[in-house]
């Protein structure tokens, strides 16, 4: 990324010289007195469209930034980010669980399963993640499991 920003920092540089040279060409012939007078009235000018704007900045409320209160859906607070240790998944719980992580991974496969799958995202933003959570709790529930038998 660093040669292209690098490129357009010279092709802009580029065309400030060359705006800088046609500039000193068309003022090559005037006066000192009319250099001065001409610098004046740029900064008055510059000065004045940036007192306006600031001006304008205080005094048009339709354009003030309004402040609301975030609303967080409850079901995406988290009152403790771990589980328990052991929450005792059942056989029958542990399929339900691999069950849906599955349907879900199908409905990506089809243009009617992409839109049955963004319905739910959209109604149920934190289901997958929990569903990734309790995989996850589960696979360390085994492992557990199998430290334990080993002792």
């Amino acid at each position: 990324m660093g040669g292209l920003f690098t490129r357009m920092g010279g092709v802009i540089d580029q065309k400030l010289r060359q705006a800088a040279q046609w500039l000193n060409t068309k003022a090559a012939g005037w006066s000192k007195q009319k250099t001065l007078t001409g610098l004046v009235v740029v900064c008055v000018l510059a000065g004045a469209w940036s007192a306006m704007i600031i001006w304008q900045s205080f005094h048009s409320p339709s354009s003030a930034v309004k402040v609301r209160a975030i609303r967080v859906p409850k079901h995406s607070i988290i009152k403790d980010e771990s589980l328990p240790p052991r929450i005792g998944l059942s056989a029958r719980e542990v399929a339900s669980i691999k069950r849906l992580g599955h349907w879900v991974d199908s409905l990506q496969e089809s243009a009617s399963g992409q839109l049955v799958y963004d319905s739910v995202m959209q109604v149920r933003p934190g289901l997958l993640d929990s569903l990734r959570q309790l995989q996850e709790h589960f696979s360390e529930q085994l492992k557990i499991s199998e430290h334990e038998r080993k002792k």
